[in-house]
């Protein structure tokens, strides 16, 4: 029977090996990814035979979600990992749902089992750009982001990449952010202000990167992300003060072209659902939507 333990640092050692093997430009499959989000999701993990499992619950949910078994060769060795999941939420009572799911474990999912009811939902897929696109901002399809990025480039701005000493700005900026924007009456971006805090607190452990904009001296913009598979580089949190013009677009450029040389791909993560965030995202034409879906397995 599988014997998960709530994820701490003492696993990274072990869990990013089956991440790496995987190789995948989703968001959530790199160890940070997982850790940092267990402050507002409940998020345990075990290693058994071979296998990578993760489970997580939060926010709303009803049951415990699974995140798709890793460490699998080939079908054989990915229903061999699914199984030990079966039973392990048949002997504890439970529905056994897959979350997030990429489209090459959704396709042999659904060939190795039957009556699997599948929960596909745009709010939840991935946007992923073409990184020399997102570093030039070419053509006419980008005239309105240049423009913006150059009205914010007239002022009396700097960037810094975010190292251990530039960390207390950004708590400055993320807190005055939350005020402005009521983190505490909304319960995702409470749970995204946890994960941003963790994420700094261990910024270097976890191997992530990011970037600040000043004007006239204060922070006006941050971003964190960090590589995951598939030739992507994944941005998990970006803020700037949205009375400050171009300060958005200006923190995207600019960490695209200095933190993201060498990978060919950037994942901006899903929309949740927000028209004006869909729209954001699409108007910096993405290359590719990451399919990510739930799958309920029968038991």
């Amino acid at each position: 029977m599988l014997q998960f333990h709530p994820i701490s640092l003492e696993d990274k050692d072990w869990i990013t090996p089956y991440y790496q093997k995987r190789d995948c430009p989703a968001a959530q499959y790199t160890f940070a990814a997982s850790y940092i989000w267990s402050t507002g999701y409940q998020v345990d993990v075990c290693e058994d035979e071979g296998y990578f499992f993760m489970r997580y619950r939060g926010g709303d949910a009803e049951y415990n979600g699974y995140r798709c078994p890793l460490g699998f060769d080939g079908p054989e060795g990915l229903k061999k990992a699914i199984d030990k999941l079966r039973d392990y939420c048949r002997a504890s009572g439970e529905r056994l749902v897959l979350h997030n799911v990429p489209e090459e474990e959704r396709e042999l999912v659904l060939s190795l089992y039957e009556g699997v009811i599948l929960h596909d939902s745009r709010d939840e897929y991935e946007y992923l750009y073409d990184r020399e696109a997102l570093a030039a901002l070419p053509g006419k399809r980008y005239h309105g982001k240049k423009g913006h990025v150059r009205r914010f480039m007239e002022t009396n701005w700097r960037y810094e990449p975010l190292t251990a000493e530039r960390i207390p700005d950004v708590l400055l900026m993320h807190s005055e952010w939350c005020r402005l924007n009521d983190c505490g009456r909304d319960p995702e971006l409470c749970r995204e202000s946890k994960a941003v805090r963790l994420s700094l607190e261990h910024f270097e452990e976890l191997g992530l990167r990011g970037a600040l904009l000043y004007q006239d001296g204060r922070v006006v913009a941050y971003t964190i992300g960090e590589p995951t598979g598939g030739g992507a580089f994944a941005v998990h949190f970006e803020k700037a003060y949205s009375d400050v013009n171009g300060a958005y677009p200006a923190i995207n450029q600019l960490f695209v072209q200095r933190e993201m040389e060498g990978f060919s791909l950037v994942n901006r993560e899903e929309d949740t659902g927000d028209e004006g965030l869909r729209t954001a995202k699409l108007s910096y034409h993405p290359v590719k939507l990451l399919e990510l879906c739930n799958m309920e397995i029968p038991l």
